[in-house]
């Protein structure tokens, strides 16, 4: 009877603990905002517009993930208004979530980063962690970088850095102080700009 006491009492303990291991894996909760962008194939130029975001499945399949998908816009975000910047703003600020990750256009991604990281700055201080990310090519190629683009912006999530960032090509930008720049003919990266020296600029970070 004590064996059998003994066994019982060490598979509850095996239960017991990976009943916590579960939890603790579970325990990221992360709310996706879809604006649009090549991140999710639209694109005004090629007359493209995807309705499924593929940047919100390839979150949602993620293991150890609770996301929640918003799909607020589906725009190239050349085409983004003051009012949709509007929308970005309200959204990512009120998430019921500690992690935002908001995927968009890399044409006006540092311009709708700055409003958020404005608007953000003006509220009572939080812990949140914004990250806006987009690709240079969409979801589906072979070649694409949305995949990899999207898993730096996750690991930028799990580090629980506050503020407000942009996550692309493995760094973490300053909205503030960057700019998306033509490096070769159709050749566009991010760079950081050096203040009120806009006719500088450093190495853009190397491409994964």
């Amino acid at each position: 009877m004590n064996e059998r006491l003994r066994s019982l009492r060490s598979y509850v303990q095996y239960m017991q603990y990976n009943s916590l291991i579960s939890l603790k894996r579970v325990a990221m909760k992360i709310e996706i905002i879809t604006t649009g962008g090549t991140i999710d194939g639209t694109d005004s130029d090629k007359e493209t517009v995807r309705h499924a975001s593929d940047a919100a499945r390839w979150l949602g399949e993620q293991p150890d993930i609770v996301s929640i998908h918003t799909p607020l816009l589906n725009k190239d975000s050349r085409l983004l208004t003051n009012d949709d910047r509007d929308q970005i703003i309200q959204a990512a600020l009120n998430s019921e979530s500690d992690c935002v990750l908001v995927t968009h256009g890399t044409f006006t991604i540092c311009e709708t980063g700055k409003a958020v990281k404005r608007a953000k700055e003006q509220q009572r201080p939080t812990s949140r962690t914004i990250i806006l990310v987009g690709s240079w090519t969409p979801f589906g190629g072979t070649d694409s970088d949305a995949p990899s683009q999207m898993e730096f912006a996750l690991k930028s999530l799990e580090q629980r850095p506050s503020g407000v960032f942009i996550a692309m090509d493995n760094q973490l930008w300053n909205p503030d102080t960057t700019e998306k720049v033509e490096v070769a003919p159709g050749i566009f990266r991010l760079c950081t700009v050096v203040p009120d020296r806009a006719d500088s600029l450093p190495n853009p970070a190397p491409r994964q």
